[in-house]
């Protein structure tokens, strides 16, 4: 009877270790990537309906002025609409954006209704209810304050301004009134 010599075998079970420990970093990296809640809801990401007067106006600012990206575009038809309550048998078309291309990345989404017609909007956040303005955490506003001067979006108040913590606070305003914050560094 012959006696095993693991010193033969040792470089096969060490590259077999060194796949198996592969294999299993690659699935840990592939759970990691979804992220889960440990609350009731299913992910700590959240969806933002915003109704619009302009779709392609809407489209053109938050891609060429605030730099987000694609997520999806959807109708909702009349049938759907009256059904969820979401509106009166009016169809509509959703256009949602992210701020970047991510699976867990909140998404806008721009919402048009070809057959109304919608009121002016807000001067201040107090003018009227509802979602008035949001804040975007930035690492640098000057990439911003670059685009606004581009494309012609005026900053409002006496923005930009340094805050306490030292970080820059810039306000604007989309083509539907609502108020964008924008904090981060230079």
């Amino acid at each position: 009877m012959k006696i095993l010599n693991l010193w033969a075998v040792r470089p096969a079970f060490s590259i077999l270790l060194l796949i198996l420990l592969q294999m299993a970093c690659n699935q840990k990296q592939e759970t990691t990537d979804l992220v889960v809640s440990n609350s009731e809801f299913e992910t700590p990401s959240f969806q933002l309906g915003i109704v619009v007067k302009d779709l392609d106006e809407s489209v053109a600012f938050y891609k060429n002025v605030i730099g987000m990206v694609d997520s999806r575009q959807f109708d909702i038809n009349a049938e759907f609409g009256k059904n969820s309550g979401l509106s009166d048998s009016i169809p509509f078309k959703v256009t949602a954006l992210k701020l970047e291309d991510s699976p867990t990345a909140p998404e806008w989404k721009l919402v048009v209704f070809d057959s109304i017609h919608l009121k002016g909007f807000p001067k201040r956040i107090q003018d009227d209810v509802g979602v008035q303005y949001t804040t975007l955490l930035v690492k640098s506003v000057a990439p911003f304050l670059k685009r606004f001067e581009q494309h012609g979006v005026k900053t409002l108040g006496k923005t930009p301004f340094k805050l306490p913590n030292g970080k820059n606070f810039v306000l604007i305003q989309d083509p539907n009134g609502i108020f964008i914050e924008l904090i981060g560094g230079d």
